[in-house]
């Protein structure tokens, strides 16, 4: 997302205050296409995440179970 931001969202700043200053319907289009994106983006990481940790959590016990059962 970082790579998106710097190397093409930058590079349309200018058209995008553009279209702002004169159609602002459009311009609120593409901020709320770009906001539901990068909310996609980080919600999927996030998700992954706590999966993860979730996992671990999982091993972390079952491997202290096993410990203590043998």
């Amino acid at each position: 997302m970082q790579v998106i931001q710097t190397s093409i969202l930058l590079k349309y700043r200018s058209l995008f205050t553009f279209l702002q200053k004169h159609v602002s319907n459009v311009a609120s289009e593409i901020q709320q296409s770009y906001v539901a994106a990068a909310r996609a983006y980080y919600e999927t990481g996030f998700r992954r995440y706590c999966r993860s940790l979730g996992w671990i959590a999982v091993s972390r016990v079952k491997v202290a179970f096993d410990f203590v059962c043998e």
